[in-house]
């Protein structure tokens, strides 16, 4: 059984090697072979596992070949529709051409049954983490004080500016963490820089190193009907967090509500201002905070591991070669 498993972008998580070998490395009966969008495959395969449903490639193969699987993430459902609509494109024809569907998260298979995907073809496997590159608190900390951090872009499409309102409202001797990425916004980056206790920090390869600095991680991100153009709710942060051991928390939406337990691990919020409630909660109770990060840590090992998600790749691949 041969594979060929075709990324289309660099912010896709098969960008990145580690993350690649991590996720594959209990599947040994699928001999899978990995390219970059700018890549092609000179043979044939039994299978084409394309992301990014979107872009032309994608597409082109969804039409050309008897067996594709499309491994969705949350940018690429949303696009999709964005995508074949500019285009004139028959979505019903592209929709039920592959043979499998794998989602990263329950938001976007539920995205994919409200798109008309038959769920007999969906399977819900998470993004694979090296658990072991993420460690609960092994490092020499930064920071004296309580923190809260958040990975990702600055803008008031993740909510930061949610973010930035309920940690002003936070009680004192706490610090703030925002590693930023790309598409920032400007006016919201200069807000987060004036305000005390807020620490802007760019991104880093060793990205697990905020994470090991921080006592909580605190998801804003908001979004409307994903059907309807809502906005993306991208998980992997997420997955890191709880790989480090840490308690999340979240607007009560996408891809969170796969890695919170609500009082187990974290708390997730029904409407802006209770994410400062719990803020103060958790800084007020550090033993909660520990037990919350030990659960965080577990849950990691049994849902998204590099082993569990390898396995249940595996086991997908299995099941179509038959």
């Amino acid at each position: 059984m041969k594979v060929a498993v075709l990324r289309e972008c660099l912010r896709s998580n098969w960008s990145f090697v580690h993350d690649i070998d991590a996720t594959f490395k209990d599947a040994h009966d699928a001999n899978m072979e990995f390219f970059a969008w700018d890549e092609q495959p000179q043979q044939e395969f039994d299978f084409y596992d394309v992301s990014e449903m979107f872009h032309d490639r994608s597409i082109k193969y969804i039409k050309e070949k008897k067996r594709v699987v499309v491994t969705t993430e949350e940018p690429s459902v949303i696009s999709t529709l964005k995508y074949l609509n500019e285009r004139g494109q028959n979505l019903e024809n592209i929709i039920n051409k592959p043979i499998h569907y794998i989602a990263r998260t329950t938001w976007s298979r539920d995205t994919l049954l409200q798109l008309g995907v038959d769920g007999e073809k969906i399977s819900l496997i998470p993004f694979g983490v090296n658990t072991s590159k993420f460690q609960p608190r092994n490092l020499k900390r930064e920071f004296p004080f309580p923190t809260f951090l958040y990975v990702g872009s600055v803008s008031r499409i993740k909510g930061v500016d949610i973010l930035l309102r309920s940690f002003k409202q936070v009680g004192k001797g706490h610090l703030l963490v925002v590693a930023g990425q790309f598409n920032n916004d400007e006016v919201l980056l200069n807000q987060l820089n004036q305000t005390p206790n807020v620490h802007v920090r760019s991104w880093r390869n060793d990205i697990e190193y905020y994470f090991n600095q921080a006592d909580i991680y605190v998801q804003p991100q908001s979004y409307g009907n994903p059907t309807n153009g809502g906005i993306l709710h991208f998980g992997r942060p997420l997955q890191w967090a709880v790989s480090s051991g840490l308690p999340i928390l979240s607007l009560n939406q996408g891809a969170a509500r796969d890695f919170i337990v609500q009082g187990r691990n974290g708390f997730l919020c029904n409407y802006a201002d209770a994410m400062t409630d719990y803020m103060n909660q958790l800084s007020d109770n550090p033993e909660v905070v520990k037990q919350m990060g030990y659960y965080s840590r577990a849950f990691a090992k049994d849902y998204c591991s590099s082993a569990m998600v390898g396995s249940l790749y595996n086991a997908v691949y299995k099941v179509l070669a038959k």
